[in-house]
């Protein structure tokens, strides 16, 4: 009875400390959680619209602005590399990211808003250089994250390990719902531009605050082996070996992904100036895919399906859903005028509102399949040169995506013939043309969008991946 006694105590004493300082890390991780979303929130949705409303710049400048984005996936696995040689602290290497992306865009924002009478608009070149910069300050933050609560939260499905995530998911949203309660009702802000240039101002704020609160977070020491980005990743799954069809079904895929995010909100702007409907709730229809990307993730990763062997299924379920969102959206903008459901009555103006809604739950379904599926391939990446290769193709792949969908955009909405695409655009609408799809407008830009998708889809069936229980050596039928 004595003995036990003093370890009862001691058993007492150990776990109130414990909860102690995990409640009081779960509560900085979530905010730094939300932070982190709040400056992407800010950003990511509504640079596209930013730069072709406010700036005024051409469908083609605009994507020359978004490709300068693919600088920082290049840059971020090297200067991971460089914070561990030197033993550089998760908590650090997110706030210095944080400081810098926060600090940069802040000096934009003030050169900007220093002209005498009207804001400052920078050259297209200046501007790519910008958004290059920036995305090389943020890129870290996406790797240094998921580090930070395996710091907070060593020991892998401890409670509150990935509540960071759904606050993230909640301050990437919140940026949509600031605009249309607060900034819409204030005189000076009430011009869309002038909120537009508010929300990027939230960015910088954002990546300043997110700084400070990580630097507070208390959290165990990084190791080197416990630093390989992870995003919801099985530790126990197997490699897989990808052979040169999964690895085209990956670039296909990425190509899509930046077509939609250039086109999604000018787009949806276009729609709701035709419809009557006011702009913030387009900011508001654009991040819904946020919500249905990380409930998309919490699902795979809670039916197991975040996992090697099952990275065909993961991708296959991203291009099916692309595919559906580009029929969908290229339908709409086919289907006549005068139809009943597309009108300007309350209840067309409902369905057009439904029907975008449904497109964005398909972007963001389609979103948490190709980062499940990457993220699972980048945790088993163990070689920093193939991880360098890996990060070194996903960048081309961006900026191509992004210039192949303003080239795109260019000619068949602004309708541009002089484009390098025009003759052949013009000779592919003359050979297709069916009754519900169109070559032209809006339409031909979200069903060319699907090509892509298809033949990825068409990859992944074509091609193999091991098993769980094949060897761990290259698949010589793999393509």
């Amino acid at each position: 009875m004595s003995d036990s006694r003093p370890d009862d105590k001691a058993g007492a004493g150990s776990s109130s400390p414990d909860f102690e300082v995990s409640s009081r890390a779960r509560i900085s991780l979530s905010l730094i959680g939300l932070l982190h979303g709040l400056t992407l929130g800010s950003r990511l949705p509504v640079l596209p619209l930013f730069a072709r409303r406010t700036l005024h710049y051409s469908w083609q400048q605009t994507s020359m602005v978004l490709a300068g984005l693919a600088a920082g996936i290049v840059a971020a696995p090297v200067l991971m590399q460089i914070g561990r040689r030197l033993k550089l602290d998760a908590r650090l290497g997110l706030a210095g990211s944080h400081l810098c992306a926060g600090g940069l865009i802040m000096a934009m924002a003030w050169w900007r808003q220093s002209g005498t009478e009207t804001p400052r608009v920078p050259a297209p070149l200046i501007a790519t250089i910008c958004a290059a910069a920036y995305s090389i300050a943020i890129g870290p933050a996406m790797r240094w994250m998921p580090q930070v609560a395996r710091d907070v939260f060593p020991q892998p499905g401890m409670p509150g390990s990935r509540m960071w995530r759904l606050w993230a998911a909640v301050g990437f949203v919140l940026p949509a719902w600031i605009s249309e309660t607060v900034l819409i009702g204030l005189p000076q802000l009430r011009g869309s531009v002038a909120s537009l240039d508010a929300l990027l101002m939230f960015a910088g704020w954002g990546g300043l605050l997110t700084a400070v609160v990580a630097l507070l977070t208390r959290g165990a020491a990084t190791s080197t082996e416990e630093s390989r980005a992870s995003l919801l990743a099985d530790e126990t799954s197997r490699p897989p070996m990808m052979g040169a069809g999964f690895l085209l079904a990956i670039l296909f895929l990425v190509i899509v992904q930046k077509c939609h995010h250039l086109w999604t909100a000018p787009y949806f702007e276009e729609v709701a100036r035709r419809d009557g409907v006011s702009s913030p709730l387009v900011h508001r229809l654009v991040v819904v895919s946020q919500v249905f990307e990380v409930l998309g993730l919490y699902l795979m990763a809670g039916t197991g399906m975040l996992k090697a062997h099952r990275v065909r299924l993961l991708l296959l379920l991203a291009s099916s859903a692309w595919v559906g969102r580009s029929l969908l959206l290229s339908w709409l903008e086919s289907a006549p005028p005068d139809s009943p459901l597309l009108n300007s009555t309350p209840m067309g103006v409902a369905f057009v509102s439904q029907a975008l809604f449904a497109s964005q739950a398909l972007y963001g379904l389609g979103l948490a399949g190709f980062l499940g599926a990457l993220g699972t391939l980048l945790h088993h990446s163990t070689r920093p040169a193939g991880g360098l290769w890996t990060a070194v193709l996903l960048g081309a792949a961006t900026g191509f995506g992004v210039l192949f969908g303003g080239v795109l955009a260019e000619t068949l909405v602004s309708g541009n013939r002089s484009t390098i695409l025009a003759p052949h655009l013009r000779t592919l609408s003359e050979r297709i043309q069916t009754g519900s799809l169109s070559m032209r407008g809006w339409s031909g830009v979200w069903l060319l969008s699907a090509a892509p998708a298809t033949l990825a889809a068409l990859f992944l069936l074509i091609c193999r991946l091991p098993g769980p229980r094949d060897s761990g050596e290259s698949d010589p039928r793999a393509v």
